[in-house]
């Protein structure tokens, strides 16, 4: 699986597909540079990286937090 870096590159060099390999190319635009990010981090997680939560886990967590200390 690749990682974080390589992803990124496949996406600069106009060879990264959303969803399977048949699936429709990452555009380069903002909303596609966003997509890309995310297919990095979703693999990079994959391959056992260290990478940050996901912005929605990171709310979780700190609700979770939150609540023991009630």
């Amino acid at each position: 699986m690749p990682g974080f870096q390589a992803t990124m590159h496949e996406w600069a060099q106009d060879g990264l597909h959303s969803g399977s390999k048949k699936g429709p190319i990452v555009p380069h635009s903002k909303a596609g540079q966003k997509k890309a990010l995310a297919i990095a981090f979703s693999e990079a997680r994959q391959a056992g990286e260290h990478v940050p939560p996901p912005p929605g886990e990171r709310a979780a967590r700190s609700l979770i937090r939150a609540r023991r200390r009630r």
